[in-house]
């Protein structure tokens, strides 16, 4: 009896982290309309504090997007990860504020399919800095352009 209570303990437990992790952060926002933009500064890497700069450079060969907080300032990132060539970009478009979250809306640009490119592996991405808030920072990619295929190229 005690090793089939265990079972069922285990098994709600499991049961409840696999529905607890996808849950959408974005889904509890309220707000429904941008009220207004957020003023925002691009900045290089060279231009972020140490501590910053040391994370971006850690986290930059995967895609991601995260905020790191250093004083009185968010720096905003969005990165890709490791692409075969160059020609690849990011670009954080707009900072808005949403009532209760901020969104950072953002794109993607491979490149095009008769651009010249160098056979060098990169890692792009883009960094902004904002004034540190109290609000929920949601991010969304808005265009992808050139957007190139990665299925299998199958050559017979």
């Amino acid at each position: 009896m005690g090793r089939l209570l265990k079972k069922i303990s285990l098994s709600i437990l499991g049961l409840f982290i696999l529905t607890s992790c996808g849950t959408d952060p974005s889904k509890s926002i309220q707000s429904t309309e941008k009220i207004d933009d957020i003023p925002f500064e691009r900045v290089t890497l060279d231009d972020t504090p140490e501590d910053v700069k040391a994370t971006i450079e850690y986290k930059n060969r995967e895609k991601a997007t995260y905020v790191l907080p250093n004083d009185d300032d968010y720096y905003i990132v969005v990165s890709r990860g490791e692409q075969p060539t160059s020609g690849y970009e990011v670009e954080i478009l707009f900072v808005e504020d949403w009532g209760d979250s901020i969104h950072v809306m953002y794109k993607f640009k491979d490149p095009a399919d008769d651009e010249l490119v160098s056979q060098a592996t990169t890692f792009p991405f883009d960094i902004v800095r904002i004034k540190r808030t109290n609000k929920q920072i949601l991010f969304k990619i808005v265009e992808h352009e050139n957007e190139r295929d990665r299925g299998l190229d199958i050559n017979l």
